[in-house]
């Protein structure tokens, strides 16, 4: 048994695709330099890892227990302060990173349950605060960076300093981490999937003090170029990767720091294409675009967030809109493609500013996609909603952190401060978003398009391939369509990760206009002729194919007309945006004009049976896939789901929920 006294930390689990933890590399740099002993455990990548601690927990004498990251991980958090009150009772649990900055003491300290949080850079505060751990002190009123609570229970924070990144030359301790998982795992939004980058910082801060956001340390510092390409050589020496990625909030404030680096870049015998974030408001020309793209630069991510100046004043955000198109036809000349999310929902916020936001995006033809507004502790935006009373309790807030405007419940989870009602944002914004997507469709539609349809015991899957209709190379996709369960046939739709590898731009596979499309040209025809006259619709299922109907406004479909939705499985959300989810009485009550049936394994029988099980006849279904195509998938279907069907037959459970039973009893 090691009985020396040491350190546990823990790297959070991240919610969807996987993120490069660099904040805890340079902390784990940060320990090594100081000579700190610790065990280390990056959740991402450890299966099971509750029992992997708890067992560390019981076999090692640890003065601390330690992690942090972003203010999104309360509950990780609050589960690592639950294990190391359990398992090793006394023991300090120590917080660190952006949740300290911006999370309340209430938070950090009564709904998380630390002892202890480090406020800033690992390297200005942790190794002094780590020593007085070590040595049993407990008023660290005197050190930088720390948040405690003293003798008399206050909590104390004191004064947090900045980390000189000019004076040493720190890289991030990757050798603790699975890079290959990272490698092959991590994607970037209207880049794709499959850049297999690795991360460096040109520098630490940002410039910038948008309303939105909350800078994890302050204004932008610079790291001297030579300590830049000094990691950028050590990375090509030691891991197996094709891109780096500038992951920091910003590349650069000036176009010639940029220059500067393309330069020193270029002379490397080694080197990586690359991608950065920039901001807007940058005052980059076409000559300083060129030479980073003969430097290497594939693409630029660039944060538009809004097309109506005015909403960009109130989100003081800098820049104007005047400035994102200059950037975007600069971009063009040069031949270096440009992306950037935009924000919907901000304060004061209206129809017409929405409609000025899509009008730039598509007038620019710039890849972008919407994210809802995000309102976390630390920004103004958060101060705005606490002042209006729309938020009533922090923790609840931040569990309802979310991008994503098509999803169950969001008009409940919504926090409001548009000049909209909430019932107007969500017909107003879906609507305008499905514009900008049937944009995409009719521009960026998969040229030569064929699908085949695939199955094993565990999967059926659907396999296109075609060419991009922009730069014509010859381009592949592959989804689920059976597992356990029906997971969707219609594909990705608008997908913010299904990107051209080359040109970067969206590619849009498009069932109904494959070469081979088993009557789906036909079908959609029908489909919006049936639609155009329906006042009143009613949706039977969810998942893929309902995001797919909701995002995509392909078939002259009025949303205003949706009078509910039925799942026939469980499922946990009263509405999906402002639609109400409907049981089996209230769906077949319901007036409506026809049925959508957006779960392709279900026959039209079963949605019939239920209504001459209430003596009613059912309206006309619709289905979003033709008929060859529905049997050819009936055909298709993956063992796993023709066993999971008939367990619900004979036991009234899925497959997933008997193996789940199982393994609790064991």
């Amino acid at each position: 048994m090691d009985c020396r006294p040491k350190l546990l930390i823990l790297s959070p689990s991240c919610e969807g695709w996987p993120e490069w933890p660099v904040g805890m590399a340079y902390v784990l740099a940060c320990l090594e330099e100081h000579e700190f002993d610790f065990d280390f455990i990056d959740v991402v990548t450890t299966p099971d890892w509750g029992n992997v601690v708890i067992n560390l927990m019981q076999r090692n004498d640890y003065y601390a227990i330690a992690t942090g990251g972003m203010i999104s991980f309360v509950s990780f958090y609050t589960e690592v302060a639950r294990l190391t009150a359990q398992h090793v009772k006394g023991t300090p649990f120590v917080l660190g990173g952006h949740i300290v900055k911006d999370g309340s003491n209430e938070l950090l300290f009564d709904t998380i349950g630390a002892d202890f949080a480090i406020l800033g850079e690992a390297e200005v505060a942790m190794p002094a605060f780590l020593r007085a751990l070590q040595q049993g002190e407990t008023d660290f009123t005197g050190y930088d960076g720390v948040v405690f609570r003293n003798a008399e229970g206050t909590i104390v924070r004191t004064r947090q300093k900045r980390f000189r990144v000019a004076d040493k030359n720190i890289l991030p301790a990757w050798h603790h981490f699975d890079c290959a998982y990272y490698i092959e795992h991590c994607k970037f939004c209207f880049l794709g999937e499959n850049l297999r980058y690795m991360p460096i910082m040109s520098g630490r801060g940002c410039t910038g003090n948008c309303g939105f956001c909350s800078p994890s340390i302050g204004g932008f510092m610079k790291r001297p170029i030579e300590h830049v390409i000094e990691e950028i050589k050590h990375l090509i020496a030691h891991y197996d990767f094709e891109n780096l990625c500038f992951l920091n909030e910003m590349f650069y404030p000036k176009a010639e720091m940029i220059r500067e680096f393309c330069s020193a870049y270029m002379r490397l015998e080694k080197r990586k294409t690359w991608f950065v974030q920039i901001r807007a408001d940058l005052d980059i020309d076409v000559e300083t675009l060129s030479l980073m793209k003969q430097a290497g630069c594939i693409a630029i991510s660039a944060g538009i967030e809004s097309g109506s100046n005015d909403i960009l004043r109130t989100m003081n955000k800098g820049t104007t809109t005047e400035q994102i198109r200059r950037l975007a036809r600069c971009c063009r000349e040069a031949n270096l493609p440009l992306t950037g999310t935009f924000i919907v929902g901000y304060t004061n916020e209206t129809a017409e500013d929405i409609r000025k936001t899509i009008d730039l995006v598509v007038s620019e033809d710039i890849s972008s996609g919407e994210a809802l507004l995000f309102i976390y502790p630390g920004t103004a935006v958060y101060r705005e909603a606490l002042r209006r009373g729309a938020i009533k309790n922090e923790a609840e807030q931040i569990q309802a952190i979310s991008g994503e405007l098509f999803r169950p419940n969001a008009p409940q989870e919504f926090c409001n401060l548009t000049a909209m009602s909430t019932q107007e944002f969500f017909t107003v914004v879906p609507n305008e978003i499905r514009k900008y997507n049937k944009y995409l469709f009719e521009k960026y539609s998969v040229e030569n398009l064929t699908f085949s349809i695939e199955k094993t015991w565990r999967w059926t899957e659907i396999r296109l391939h075609g060419r991009c209709d922009v730069c014509k190379i010859e381009v592949e996709y592959s989804y689920k369509v059976f597992g356990g369960e029906f997971l969707g046939s219609l594909g990705p739709g608008v997908n913010r990760m299904v990107i051209c590898p080359l040109c970067f731009k969206y590619l849009i596979y498009n069932l109904y206009s494959a070469k081979n499309d088993m009557g789906m040209r036909k079908h959609l025809q029908e489909i919006r002729k049936q639609l155009s006259k329906a006042k009143k619709v009613l949706i039977y299922g969810v998942g893929a194919n309902l995001h797919f109907l909701l995002r995509s406004d392909l078939y002259d479909l009025d949303y205003e007309g949706i009078q509910g939705i039925h799942s026939p499985a469980p499922f946990p959300y009263d509405h999906y945006l402002t639609y109400p989810m409907l049981d089996e009485e209230a769906f077949c009550r319901a007036e409506a004009d026809c049925i959508i049936c957006v779960d392709d394994s279900v026959p039209q029988r079963k949605i019939e049976e239920l209504y001459q099980a209430r003596g009613r006849e059912a309206p006309p279904v619709v289905y979003l896939t033709s008929e060859e195509f529905r049997k050819e998938l009936s055909r298709k279907r993956c063992l796993v789901y023709k066993i999971n069907q008939l367990t619900k037959r004979i036991f009234g459970r899925g497959l997933r929920d008997i193996l789940n039973i199982f393994r609790r009893q064991a």
